[in-house]
């Protein structure tokens, strides 16, 4: 029932325009209430699809949420999924104060999807948004969606910043190296973080470089790459 009275307020505000019945001075003021109205329309879509994909009750033919979207709103792969990962991501706890902006039409879908993109994209991240949602959402109150996506994007440097020494930590665990014989040869495997991996490989390359200076040596030596003389060391050689 409240969809239906939602259907025929539409008809009604639609009717009113179309006859030019809403005064001209007002008419500037409901285009913006009109828009803000479009992105509470859009918050209650988005806390549908939400629940629809929680439920799991999308048609039995969709193979995806997104590809239910795709093909029930007629729209592109790339919007397709924006629309479900933006419901999905409003729905999820501790994101409270977006969606309420959402629910107001303070700020539009696009708002959404600029502030999903960067804030969900790390763990990190992740948390910290919980942290300053507050402010990072009274950003999107007063900008634009690609201005929010800067300053957002300028938020995120700062945060990733401080994950450094945890990615530092991360690689030191994760080191390894295995050397393991294989028919005539050996097989070396592993994982080393930047430093000690690039000591590792100047340690090699010297080591591989002094056999390979050796092992021609000693073939000179033995005749087998003789060109002149006996040994192929040239006049003056002392080998013999």
């Amino acid at each position: 029932e409240a969809l239906a009275a939602a259907e025929s307020a539409a008809a009604t505000l639609l009717g009113l325009v179309q006859d030019q019945q809403v005064p001209v001075s007002d008419v500037a003021d409901v285009v913006v209430r009109l828009h803000r109205l479009d992105s509470r329309v859009r918050a209650v879509h988005a806390a549908a699809v939400a629940q629809t994909v929680a439920a799991g009750a999308m048609p039995t033919w969709a193979v995806s949420p997104a590809a239910w979207i795709r093909h029930s709103h007629l729209l592109d792969s790339t919007r397709a999924s924006t629309v479900v990962l933006n419901a999905t991501w409003l729905a999820q706890d501790g994101h409270d104060l977006i969606r309420r902006a959402f629910e107001a039409g303070e700020v539009t879908a696009d708002h959404v999807t600029s502030v999903r993109a960067v804030a969900a994209k790390t763990k990190t991240r992740r948390a910290a948004f919980l942290v300053m949602q507050e402010h990072l959402v009274e950003v999107a109150r007063n900008c634009d969606p690609a201005q929010t996506a800067t300053t957002l994007k300028r938020w995120a440097d700062a945060v990733d910043a401080t994950d450094g020494d945890d990615d530092a930590e991360k690689a030191w665990n994760k080191r390894g190296l295995y050397l393991s014989p294989v028919g005539d040869g050996w097989d070396i495997r592993g994982y080393l973080p930047a430093a000690e991996g690039a000591e590792l490989a100047g340690i090699l390359n010297a080591f591989t470089d002094k056999a390979y200076r050796a092992r021609h040596i000693n073939t000179d030596h033995d005749g087998s790459g003789a060109s002149d003389g006996a040994c192929g060391c040239g006049e003056g050689c002392n080998c013999g």
